[in-house]
């Protein structure tokens, strides 16, 4: 099944993705509201089917989709969709059964900046993804 079938499957509610909050603090001083969850990547998940056979590997689409944007959206539903995604980084694969940690952290954006969401996803302190997500300013603008 391709990439794309696969993401049309599971755009909705994670069955079996597991993404358990640990941590949420807020940081007056730099304007930062941020929050840690441990993210448990099922061995058997829909985007890995025939991504690739005899060496399962997640796309990275799934990550940003699912693991990613699905724990902003759970976290800070008010900014609804992002409106760009910048300094997008895959440093290492990531496979099924893997433990990951993810970081978000979000920042207040001005009239013609809306708010940002840097995001971190690591396996053993290790990156596997970077990045930030963009939303629209105040004027709803993007």
């Amino acid at each position: 099944m391709s990439t794309a079938a696969n993401h049309r499957r599971a755009t909705g509610p994670d069955e079996a993705l597991v993404a358990t909050l640990i941590e949420r603090g807020d940081e007056p001083r730099a304007g930062a509201e941020t929050c840690v969850y441990a993210v448990e990547i099922p061995r058997a998940w829909e985007y890995v089917r025939g991504h690739f056979p005899g060496f399962p590997v997640v796309p990275g689409a799934a990550l940003l989709i699912s693991v990613v944007r699905g724990r902003v959206r759970e976290r800070w539903p008010e900014l609804g969709e992002p409106r760009s995604v910048r300094r997008l980084k895959f440093k290492r694969v990531v496979a099924p059964g893997d433990a990951l940690v993810l970081r978000l952290e979000r920042r207040a954006g001005g009239a013609d900046d809306g708010p940002r969401v840097r995001f971190q996803l690591t396996r053993d302190d290790a990156p596997c993804c970077t990045g930030e997500l963009r939303y629209a300013g105040a004027g709803g603008g993007g």
